[in-house]
């Protein structure tokens, strides 16, 4: 139950599954994605600078990137949660 995301060779992020509103619309300006999760009402992707863009429901913060967040190698969503492996 849910959505689900993966990412195109070429780095788009493509969707399908069961979307809440605020999932509907994935950020162009992600400007390539390295890794992508989807979340219960919410998605996140890595972008090839390694930063995080984040887009959804936010009522525990899930959706909130924090400052300074930079060389992310992967990333998880939960129900209202998020996580973040760095490269170092």
């Amino acid at each position: 139950y849910g959505p689900c995301l993966a990412v195109t060779e070429n780095g788009e992020v493509v969707r399908w599954g069961k979307y809440q509103i605020y999932q509907t619309v994935i950020p162009g300006d992600l400007g390539g994605a390295k890794n992508a999760a989807a979340g219960l009402q919410f998605s996140l992707a890595v972008r090839k600078d390694g930063m995080v863009a984040a887009w959804g429901y936010n009522d525990h913060g899930q959706a909130s990137v924090p400052a300074g967040l930079k060389r992310v190698k992967a990333i998880s969503a939960g129900k209202s949660h998020s996580l973040a492996l760095l490269e170092n």
